[in-house]
């Protein structure tokens, strides 16, 4: 078992590749948040929250 994407290839060459589903699930949702106009605007005030301790613990956000 394994977490590393597969590339599958046709000919010698790079045609598809073969991804965990989780991680293709994190990966299609990053780019959701990318597509956004603000996405940069928001990261940096995220980031800020956070350095000031304006964060929750990861126990706090799953309840």
């Amino acid at each position: 078992h394994t977490r590393d994407p597969v590339i599958i290839t046709q000919r010698g060459r790079p045609a598809a590749l073969l991804v965990n589903y989780e991680d293709y699930e994190g990966m299609v949702a990053t780019l959701e948040e990318m597509s956004q106009p603000d996405w940069r605007e928001r990261l940096a005030e995220a980031e800020r929250d956070s350095k000031a301790g304006k964060g929750m613990e990861l126990g706090e956000f799953k309840a």
